[in-house]
């Protein structure tokens, strides 16, 4: 029988059996859980994961990427620190970005360049970092950085045709956790210098790809 559903709906199914067969089988026996507590403790993991698929992946694109929070004091994730606030976006070697932002009073910050991370998946290898040793930062705090495009003597990065995603590293050394809210004003900002304009409305194709990366970014692990 020919499937006739739209494919948004065909992904969005696909989500749900995905997020049934881990509730059922890694919030269960299977991992060794069985009291109630330990039931709700891997579901809410699980719920974390689905969030941070939604709020990093579902309408993620590198002709207009926005930073977005990896992990929160709400969202845990991979490897989060109560010291440290980490960000992510999109990129592509097919554009040129300029990266704004402020220190805020952090010991470390950092840009990582990852690859292999398209369509959700978790990155194969780094193509290139930045820290605050290596780029200007003004009196105030203040720095802009360059990825892709022509070469430059500083604050620039180069982008590998498989080049995926920047990923943001902030540390403080201070008593209150800074991803508590209100999380310090990084005043982080990432632009496209040579996008293409305003992208087309959301349509079937374009939702169907945005919950296929959920689902591989959201329960990758």
């Amino acid at each position: 029988m020919t499937d006739n559903r739209p494919d948004s709906r065909v992904a969005f199914d696909q989500l749900l059996a995905l997020l049934a067969e881990a509730a059922d089988r890694y919030a269960g026996a299977e991992w060794g859980l069985a009291t109630p507590d330990d039931v709700a403790g891997g579901l809410r993991a699980l719920a974390h994961l689905l969030e941070g698929g939604l709020v990093g992946h579902f309408e993620d694109d590198p002709a207009q990427p926005v930073f977005r929070q990896i992990v929160t004091s709400t969202r845990k994730s991979l490897g989060d620190n109560a010291d440290a606030i980490y960000f992510d976006a999109a990129v592509s070697h097919d554009h040129a970005y300029r990266v704004r932002g402020r220190i805020a009073g952090a010991v470390y910050v950092s840009f990582t360049v990852e690859e292999g991370a398209q369509d959700g998946r978790f990155p194969t290898g780094t193509a290139g970092v930045l820290n605050d040793t290596q780029f200007d930062v003004d009196g105030d705090g203040r720095f802009e950085i360059f990825l892709g495009g022509p070469p430059r003597d500083r604050n620039w990065m180069a982008l590998t045709r498989d080049a995926a995603r920047i990923t943001t590293r902030h540390y403080w050394e201070m008593e209150r956790s800074p991803a508590v809210p209100p999380i310090p004003d990084l005043a982080l900002d990432i632009a496209v210098l040579d996008g293409p304009g305003p992208l087309p409305p959301p349509n079937d194709a374009s939702v169907a790809a945005g919950l296929r990366e959920t689902l591989t970014a959201g329960l990758r692990a």
